[in-house]
């Protein structure tokens, strides 16, 4: 679904029922039937940052919480760090993750994408 031309991956059912549970807030909380929600660019990256931690199996409250508290490389326990990065999920690649070595080849933690 997309949230101001940003493509989020939640449908727009998943949307609503965050909001009527309290974990999004669109501009105008109570549009009227027809009537979309409006978003700030604050609250679509929340929203774009909790669905892609929904789908990484976080339930939607924790994906919340994770999210308000900025979600990129956030210690949620003594030891247990959340890290994530926007830019990569829109294979978009990011400094942080993907240094490029001299010879042009991509560096990153080992794992395949």
């Amino acid at each position: 679904m997309k949230l101001n031309g940003t493509e989020v991956p939640a449908t727009a059912r998943q949307i609503d029922h965050w909001v009527r549970q309290g974990y999004l807030h669109p501009a105008n909380p109570n549009p009227g039937q027809g009537v979309p929600y409006r978003w700030t660019a604050r609250q679509v990256r929340h929203a774009e940052m909790m669905a892609r931690l929904v789908g990484a199996g976080l339930t939607p409250a924790s994906a919340s919480f994770v999210a308000h508290m900025g979600g990129e490389n956030l210690e949620v326990a003594l030891g247990v760090r959340i890290d994530v990065c926007l830019s990569c999920a829109h294979r978009q690649p990011c400094a942080r993750h993907h240094a490029t070595e001299p010879g042009g080849s991509r560096q990153t933690d080992g794992e395949d994408d």
